[in-house]
C-alpha cells in the first residue's frame, strides 16, 4: 500500500472530496532520437561519450584509473571495455588531459559538444563523477541554433557533482561545454551527464481527461494466480492555443509530439490546510499521438513498462539446476538491454522466495520476455508487474496471501 497521511485518507472519504492529476511528459528521449550526436576534443582509453546523453545520471560504481588512488580494497571497479558492457554501466566521458595546479587545465580546454535535431531548452545540466566527488569548477556552456550562438553561460567557483540551471531558449541545435578548471589536480574530466531532457508538468487544468486502467491479466492455464499484469493510460491533453498542433512555428512542441515518450502519473487530493497531496499511480510511454479535427485536444493511449517486454524477444539458453529466481534475473538483465531504447533506467526486483523453487532443466522456447517472465510466476504462483514507480517485481506465493 502507498504511504500517505490520514488527511488524505479522511478527504477521499469525504463527500465532496477535491481530487486533482498532474502528470510529467518527457517530451525528448535520447534513444529514439537517433539525431543526437556527441563528440569531445580528448578522451581517455576507455570513455563511453554517448551515455552523457541517456538522461542517466552519476557513475555506476567508481572506477579504478591510474591516478595513483585507485586500490584493491573492493571499492574500486574496473571500467566498462566493451560496448556490451557499457550498456549495462555507467560511465561517461573521461577526457585525456590532466588538470594542473589548483585544477586548471590550459587551452586547448577539454571539450564536449551535443548536437540534435531544433528543439526547445528548459533547463542546463552538468554531472560530475558522484562516486569520486568529482566534478567541473569553471566551465562555460555555449547554446547554438545552427551556426548563430544563442546563450551563453559562464560559471565559476562551482561546487556541486550536479549543476543546474533554469534556461528558456525557443530552438537550439547544439550545446557545447568547455572546462577551465576541475575539482581536483591531477585528473581528468570525468561528465556524466550534459545532454538536458524536455521535462515539462501539467496539472488538472491542462488535463481534459485522464484514466487509468490496473488490470490482472489471466492466462489461459487453469492457475487462478501466476500472471502478468498490464497497466493503461488514457490521456487527452488541451491544446486550445495550438501549441501541439503541427505547422505551429512559434511553438516548440510540434516536433516532440511522437510515440514512447514517458509519462508520469499522480492522483492529487486536496486536503482541508489546502495542501494537494499526491501520490504515483505509474509510468507509461505513449502511443501515437491524434489530434481530431474540430476538437481542442490531443489524445494518446500509453502503457507501462510490461508493455515493452512484450516487444522483445527472449532467446534461451539451455539450463540446469537454476532456481527461479535464477531464471527471473537471466530473463531480466537479457530484457534490460533490449529495452534500453525506452530512455529509462531498467529496475526491477525478484522475490528472494523463488530462490526456494529449484528446477532441474529449464528452456523456453523463443517467446517475448514478458511471456518468459510469466511462465515463471506461473510456476511459483506467483505474480509479476510494474509497480507505480515503474520497477518491475516478481513476486512470490506468499505476496499474494498477504494481500
Amino acid at each position: 500500500m502507498l504511504p500517505v497521511s490520514q488527511d488524505f485518507l479522511d478527504s477521499a472519504k469525504a463527500m465532496a472530496a477535491d481530487f486533482r492529476a498532474k502528470l510529467e511528459i518527457t517530451w525528448t528521449d535520447p534513444y529514439i532520437d537517433q539525431s543526437i550526436t556527441t563528440i569531445a576534443n580528448g578522451r581517455s582509453s576507455i570513455s563511453w561519450v554517448d551515455q552523457v546523453a541517456d538522461s542517466i545520471e552519476g557513475a555506476s560504481f567508481k572506477w579504478a584509473a591510474c591516478d595513483n588512488l585507485s586500490m584493491l580494497d573492493g571499492t574500486y571497479h574496473l571500467c566498462p571495455d566493451t560496448e556490451e558492457l557499457s550498456f549495462s554501466y555507467q560511465m561517461g566521458w573521461w577526457g585525456d588531459k590532466l588538470a594542473g595546479v589548483g585544477g586548471q587545465f590550459s587551452s586547448p580546454y577539454p571539450t564536449l559538444t551535443v548536437a540534435f535535431e531544433n528543439r526547445p531548452i528548459f533547463g542546463l545540466k552538468v554531472v560530475g563523477d558522484d562516486t569520486r566527488g568529482e566534478y567541473p569548477v569553471d566551465f562555460d556552456i555555449r547554446v547554438y541554433e545552427g551556426t548563430s550562438l544563442v546563450h551563453t553561460e559562464q560559471v565559476t567557483n562551482n561546487t556541486s557533482v550536479v549543476w543546474l540551471s533554469e534556461a528558456s531558449i525557443n530552438s537550439a541545435t547544439r550545446m557545447v561545454l568547455e572546462i577551465h578548471r576541475w575539482s581536483h589536480e591531477g585528473r581528468q574530466v570525468k561528465i556524466t551527464e550534459f545532454f538536458t531532457s524536455v521535462q515539462v508538468l501539467y496539472f488538472s487544468d491542462d488535463i481534459a481527461s485522464l484514466s487509468i486502467i490496473e488490470e490482472r491479466e489471466f492466462s489461459a492455464g487453469s492457475l487462478p494466480i501466476g500472471n502478468i499484469t498490464s497497466n493503461e493510460l488514457s490521456l487527452k491533453l488541451n491544446n486550445i492555443d495550438d501549441r501541439f498542433t503541427e505547422g505551429n512555428e512559434a511553438s516548440p512542441f510540434p516536433p516532440l509530439v511522437k510515440a514512447n515518450r514517458k509519462i508520469k502519473a499522480w492522483l492529487g487530493l486536496r486536503l482541508p490546510d489546502g495542501i494537494i497531496e499526491y501520490v504515483p499511480m505509474g509510468v507509461f510511454w505513449t502511443g501515437d499521438w491524434n489530434q481530431n479535427d474540430g476538437e481542442v485536444t490531443i489524445s494518446t493511449n500509453a502503457r507501462d513498462r510490461m508493455e515493452m517486454l512484450r516487444r522483445t524477444t527472449f532467446k534461451s539458453d539451455i539450463y540446469q539446476n537454476k532456481t527461479l529466481y535464477d531464471l527471473a534475473e537471466i530473463i531480466l538483465i537479457d530484457a534490460k538491454d533490449a529495452v534500453r531504447g525506452i530512455g529509462e533506467a531498467f529496475r526491477y526486483w525478484i522475490d528472494d522466495e523463488l530462490k526456494e523453487y529449484i528446477v532441474p532443466w529449464a528452456y523456453f522456447k523463443q517467446v517475448s520476455h514478458r511471456e518468459a517472465l510469466r511462465q515463471i510466476v506461473e510456476a511459483c504462483c506467483g505474480q509479476a508487474y510494474a509497480d507505480r514507480n515503474g520497477i518491475i517485481r516478481v513476486e512470490g506465493p506468499s505476496f499474494i496471501a498477504k494481500e
